[in-house]
């Protein structure tokens, strides 16, 4: 097996592993089945399969999907990943952004077909490997997604981190991902931005795996550049506009919310739903929505058995099904409510909903208050409504300065209550602002004034003496300490303790923030970042006392080091660590000529010349 990731490293001010020794010369993407070697390169980013069924992929950036060759292909393109994947003898059960990846400009079809990769190597069913990390992923490049998680076999997806502020495409963006086992993440987060699409065609065709009902908001979408020209995307069919885009969801009751879109264009086939008992069972409309050719069918009335639905067959405007109101709105006469005449339309958003044929009885509201930890209201209250007995869910919405505190004791789901009436309090702690290191005006980050001590790259906290560490700096532990859910530190909170380690193997930190325990000491917010280790990625919050870590970089330029990592250490020709010049065995004493600044980190310029790592599991000042 190739070796794993076994130090930290720097690029555009995110932190990830790198290599040492670095494994020079590997392919640069895709083998031929059975000879993939279980190190390489994948596009610029080393990647390395471990025995465990888990790809690691480094940082860099992600090549674009290959043109398909195949005389009877089914899609324009493959995923890169694809013949990868095929080349590996054992199943690939997971793929793990362990550094900052980055997309490439156009990531149509980039994890197309994932669900198909281990095929032929095991008893059916085989299971589909699962991206973790996702966010890692930085696609704040990416121009074009069509396609890019079409049939990718993921139970989770995860979009919440993704900035989509460039995308002009999400034509079948997530079609046919029947695995999943709960709703898309992060549709609703500002970063998903949808302002420059042009086509949402097929985006969310065919998605869910039955269990679960999905629930598609999409209220925040910006839909006002999508329209109808005709953009080919596969040998079969031409996708443009809304078309297909909710079409045969296998979910049993589709929830679309559409309240707040203005299109330029009408939502032709934009439902297309054709399975007899699969339509959508919820959508919220606005006066903004040409809906005459949506595709709408008709509600059923009974199941394939002849068994019959508890409906009449006829929409109703949701807040009056415990009226009594009979609503007598047909799909095809909700569509025509909702027609190509502006001026007919209802206005406002307003939600519709099949018509119970047994009035239902009204549960009383839960209400959602938003504090802090010191009972400060955040912002108004909101109010759920349903039908008693029913299942409601609270999702804490995003505050812009704060983060929500996870607590046990509060119920983020429940069933309304035919009497009681339901007060929720969800709390919310500031976040804490990154320390800002104060630069000298005329002074510089190059090599000339890297040679600084650890004090003048740190930041005192004037409150107890404590040596602040800058975000996105990392630590190493040089004592057991404990990993806590919160700043207040308890056996409660505590998620488990680091023992505390020989130099090479010490557990590693990347701070994220700074925070305070209630009686005000100082913790900092880190994510674990050691080389192989269990806890990799996991968050939490440490100790901020001085004499249990230390930078993990050397902030002072050593006159001489001493190699000890386990398997030697690389030279290379450039300060970002390119370039592979000479690989020094353990043991190996080195004379430094100075300290070098890169990004968030430092480098070491040895006499010769050349560049190496400064971290201090790697090398030893002597």
């Amino acid at each position: 097996m190739g070796f794993a990731l076994t130090a930290a490293l720097v690029f555009g001010g995110t932190l990830v592993l790198e290599n040492s020794p670095e494994i020079v010369g590997a392919p640069a993407v895709v083998a031929h089945a059975d000879t993939t070697p279980d190190t390489g390169k994948l596009g610029t980013c080393d990647y390395n399969f471990t025995s465990d069924g888990v790809l690691h992929i480094g940082a860099g950036t992600l090549p674009e999907s290959p043109e398909n060759t195949q005389t009877n292909r089914m899609y324009p393109k493959v995923s890169p990943f694809n013949d990868l994947i095929k080349g590996w003898q054992g199943m690939v059960t997971a793929i793990s952004f362990d550094g900052m990846v980055k997309t490439p400009a156009d990531a149509s079809y980039l994890f197309q077909g994932l669900d198909s990769v281990n095929e032929g190597k095991g008893d059916y069913p085989v299971p589909n490997p699962q991206i973790k990390n996702w966010q890692n992923l930085d696609t704040s490049q990416t121009t074009d997604m069509t396609a890019m998680f079409m049939n990718s076999g993921q139970q989770t997806l995860d979009v919440s981190n993704f900035d989509t502020s460039q995308v002009t495409s999400m034509c079948e963006m997530f079609k046919a991902n029947n695995d999943l086992t709960s709703n898309i993440v992060g549709l609703t987060s500002k970063s998903f931005d949808t302002s420059r699409v042009t086509n949402m065609a097929s985006m969310f065709d065919n998605i869910g795996n039955g269990s679960f009902q999905v629930i598609l908001d999409l209220s925040n979408f910006d839909v006002s550049k999508v329209n109808n020209e005709d953009v080919y995307k596969d040998d079969n069919d031409s996708f443009v506009g809304f078309g297909d885009m909710f079409k045969s969801s296998i979910a049993n009751k589709l929830i679309v919310n559409l309240s707040n879109w203005k299109p330029s264009i009408s939502l032709d086939d934009i439902f297309s739903n054709y399975y007899f008992n699969v339509p959508a069972y919820q959508v919220t409309l606005n006066g903004n929505l040409d809906l005459s050719k949506a595709g709408l069918i008709e509600i059923p009335t009974e199941n394939f058995d002849g068994e019959a639905l508890p409906y009449k067959g006829s929409w109703e405007n949701k807040d009056d099904r415990y009226t009594g109101t009979d609503g007598q709105l047909t799909s095809a006469k909700l569509m025509a409510l909702y027609g190509n005449n502006s001026d007919t339309r209802p206005q406002g958003n307003i939600t519709y909903i099949w018509e119970p044929s047994v009035l239902p009885i009204k549960g009383q509201p839960v209400t959602v208050h938003y504090q802090d930890e010191s009972g400060t209201t955040l912002q108004a209250d909101s109010s759920l409504t349903g039908d008693a007995g029913e299942t409601y869910t609270i999702t804490p919405p995003t505050i812009k300065g704060y983060q929500y505190v996870e607590n046990s004791d509060i119920q983020l789901t429940g069933k309304y209550s035919e009497t009681d009436a339901i007060d929720v309090t969800l709390v919310y702690r500031l976040q804490p602002t990154p320390p800002v290191t104060p630069t000298t005006p005329g002074t510089s980050t190059d090599s000339s004034s890297s040679s600084s001590s650890e004090s003048e790259t740190s930041t005192p906290d004037e409150t107890n003496g404590l040596p602040v560490a800058r975000k996105d700096r990392t630590i190493t532990a040089v004592k057991k300490l404990g990993l806590y859910r919160t700043p207040d530190f308890s056996k409660k909170t505590r998620q488990f303790y680091y023992a505390k380690q020989t130099r090479t193997k010490r557990p590693q930190f990347v701070i994220t923030g700074v925070a305070q325990s209630k009686n005000g000491t100082k913790r900092y917010l880190v994510r674990d970042v050691t080389p192989n280790s269990k806890w990799y990625g996991k968050t939490g919050y440490i100790t901020a006392r001085k004499d249990f870590t230390v930078h993990t970089y050397y902030q002072a330029t050593p006159k001489a080091v001493k190699v000890i990592g386990t398997k030697g250490a690389n030279a290379y020709r450039s300060v970002t660590l390119k370039g592979h010049a000479k690989h020094y065995k353990r043991g190996t004493v080195l004379r430094v000529k100075k300290l070098k600044q890169h990004n968030l980190t430092t480098r070491l310029q040895l006499a010769n010349g050349r560049y190496m790592t400064a971290n201090k599991n790697l090398v030893i000042q002597k």
